[in-house]
C-alpha cells in the first residue's frame, strides 16, 4: 500500500519535533529557503497544505515597495470613492501621503480604471 500526500494531509502533527523535523526535511530535500517562514506565518499544518497546493510551482513575491503602493493606492482609492467632496479628501490625503493633490487624483483614476477593466473581463466571462 502507497502512501500519498492525502493521507499525509490527513494527518496533524502531534509534536514540536515533527514539526521540526518537517522544516528541516523540506528544507534539506529541496533547499526551499522560504519553508521555516511558512512554517511560522502558516503553522506546521498549512505549511504542507500550502507546499501541497502549490507543489512544483513558482510563486514570484512582489518587493516590499510594490506591496506598499499597491496598499497605498487601494487606501487612497477607497477613501475618494467615499468621499463627499472629493477635492477636499484629495487635499487630506496629500497632506497625509506628502504628495500633492494632483498625485492624489491620479492615483485614483489610475485604480478607478484598472476597477473597470476587471468589471468588464468579469462581465465578459459572466
Amino acid at each position: 500500500m502507497t502512501t500519498t500526500a492525502q493521507d499525509l494531509s490527513s494527518n496533524k502533527f502531534s509534536t514540536a519535533y515533527e514539526v521540526e523535523l518537517f522544516t528541516l526535511l523540506l528544507v534539506h530535500y529541496g533547499e526551499y529557503t522560504l519553508i521555516p517562514e511558512l512554517v511560522r506565518i502558516f503553522g506546521p499544518q498549512g505549511a504542507l497544505d500550502f507546499c501541497e497546493c502549490f507543489a512544483g510551482v513558482t510563486i514570484e513575491v512582489p518587493k516590499e515597495n510594490t506591496v506598499f503602493r499597491a496598499a497605498r493606492d487601494a487606501v487612497v482609492f477607497s477613501c475618494m470613492e467615499q468621499a463627499h467632496n472629493k477635492d477636499s479628501e484629495a487635499e487630506r490625503l496629500a497632506s497625509w501621503l506628502e504628495y500633492s493633490v494632483s498625485e492624489v487624483h491620479e492615483v485614483y483614476e489610475k485604480v478607478k480604471n484598472l476597477e473597470r477593466i476587471q468589471w468588464e473581463k468579469d462581465e465578459d466571462k459572466g
